[in-house]
């Protein structure tokens, strides 16, 4: 499958036309069922897979995030901890390499305050954020 048509648009997203419908599929579901994405023109990759594109050739290649990497028990919690935080920040950090603005669902969790947390010491006052709020409490987070 061919996920990529035209190189030359992969540093513009201005010219993409938004998907009327996905602002009804979030709020039904509370995410983008696939294949919906909020752009016409953008197609989604597969649930753990990441595409790989030499611009020179335009061969894709799409691979899975399937590496799996152990260490030795910790027994200190300050050890844990710390290599939680520095796991945690550089994860955030590689998911933040964008050719477009970046944004964070805010759910009101602790999962996404953590994230927009870490994502914000890259993103110095550039970080979109985006929570919904509903009357119905049964709805809102």
């Amino acid at each position: 499958m061919k996920f990529v048509d035209n190189f030359s648009g992969l540093n513009s997203y201005e010219n993409k036309t938004e998907n009327p419908n996905w602002p009804v599929f979030q709020l039904a579901y509370g995410f983008l069922p696939e294949p919906v994405t909020t752009l016409k023109e953008v197609k989604p990759l597969p649930k753990g897979f990441f595409l790989k594109i030499n611009l020179d050739t335009g061969e894709e290649s799409l691979q899975s995030f399937t590496h799996y990497s152990y260490s030795h028990t910790l027994s200190n919690a300050q050890t844990a901890r710390n290599k939680i935080e520095k796991k945690l920040t550089d994860a955030v950090g590689r998911h933040l390499l964008a050719d477009a603005p970046i944004g964070v669902f805010l759910s009101g969790g602790i999962d996404s305050g953590i994230i927009t947390m870490l994502a914000s010491l890259y993103h110095k006052g550039n970080l979109q954020t985006l929570s919904l709020y509903f009357n119905e409490i049964l709805y809102s987070e």
